[in-house]
């Protein structure tokens, strides 16, 4: 079925251009899909988890569920404990600047995701520059800053590197592929490291916690 759609962009839309205007976008209507919640059952956890969680009933998923919500209450309580507790005489600059630019660079990828460029994007957002936003974020910036200072001091502590044979050795667990490139190309080799070190250490953290009973 083919219609138009008939619409008004808003006056205060981000493209002064459309800002206002009537627009009128021809469609066509190719199907309707709809979603449908399965039946949760051994044959279905079979049929569509075991070659990528090895699972295989219903017992075994809940158990895995149940394993991974503990391990991310356990370590999200040590770490927060750690960087709550962890007294910071500065917050070095060079890696603020680095946190900053990271942020920066996720904003550019969303407006890519957008198909816009990434002043449209902050300006429908209220911004007039990147630097408008980060202003705006300076809180998590610095929360960011302090959790990888207290991730590379836990690293020391227990001795652990991400040298280029550790990033090799652990990237098909954390990052589910074995191909590098399409992490290191986009993010750059010593962002990947930086995170890659902090699963060593949050997977070294959790194994050594002590869990009182509930």
């Amino acid at each position: 079925e083919t219609f138009d759609v008939k619409v008004t962009f808003p006056t205060d839309y981000g493209s002064a251009d459309l800002a206002g205007k009537d627009a009128v976008f021809s469609t066509t209507l190719n199907y309707i899909s709809q979603d449908v919640t399965p039946e949760l059952t051994d044959d279905w956890v079979a049929a569509n988890l075991t070659d990528g969680y090895s699972v295989s009933t219903v017992g075994d998923l809940q158990a895995l569920v149940r394993k991974n919500l503990t391990r991310s209450k356990v370590t999200g309580t040590v770490m927060d404990a750690l960087t709550g507790t962890a007294t910071f005489t500065a917050l070095p600059q060079a890696l603020t600047d680095y946190v900053s630019r990271y942020y920066a660079y996720r904003l550019y990828q969303v407006a890519a995701q957008y198909g816009v460029d990434v002043n449209t994007l902050l300006s429908a957002q209220g911004y007039d520059s990147v630097d408008a936003f980060l202003a705006t974020q300076q809180s998590n910036l610095d929360s960011a800053v302090k959790q990888i200072l207290v991730t590379q001091a836990a690293a020391e502590k227990q001795k652990i590197v991400c040298d280029d044979k550790a990033l090799a050795d652990n990237f098909f667990e954390y990052y589910g592929t074995a191909e590098t490139a399409q992490y290191t190309d986009a993010y750059g080799t010593n962002y990947v490291k930086m995170m890659t070190l902090s699963n060593l250490v949050v997977d070294n953290l959790y194994a050594t916690a002590k869990v009182a009973a509930a």
